[in-house]
């Protein structure tokens, strides 16, 4: 029996830019369309998230770097149909006063919509 998400279901997890791994904690799964995943790489999010909205997510994520601390996206459509927005907190290391080499990613996904694909 699939399990179909509610709008308004959050998820929060975190990447560790130098492993290049990240984890979640709640319902992730449901929101991204995974089995039971809770850990992953950021291409196998990437891959996750429709064409047309790939470069600007990937952008969002690593563009910010040094200029934001606090950022929330714009609405981001996934390949099951699931429409998001996220929210990241960006975490450096102490003596990193530029900001130029984060070391965790700390987020918050928001499911807004369900789109039927």
């Amino acid at each position: 029996r699939k399990v179909i998400p509610m709008p308004g279901l959050t998820a929060s997890f975190c990447y560790d830019f130098k492993k290049n791994e990240w984890w979640s904690k709640g319902p992730m799964h449901l929101i991204w369309g995974w089995e039971d995943q809770c850990n992953g790489n950021f291409e196998e999010v990437l891959k996750m998230v429709i064409k047309k909205d790939k470069q600007r997510f990937e952008d969002l994520v690593f563009d910010s770097i040094g200029e934001e601390s606090h950022v929330i996206t714009e609405p981001i459509l996934l390949e099951n149909g699931n429409q998001i927005i996220e929210e990241y907190t960006y975490l450096y290391q102490g003596g990193d006063y530029e900001k130029r080499s984060p070391i965790l990613l700390q987020g918050k996904t928001t499911l807004i919509g369900i789109n039927k694909r």
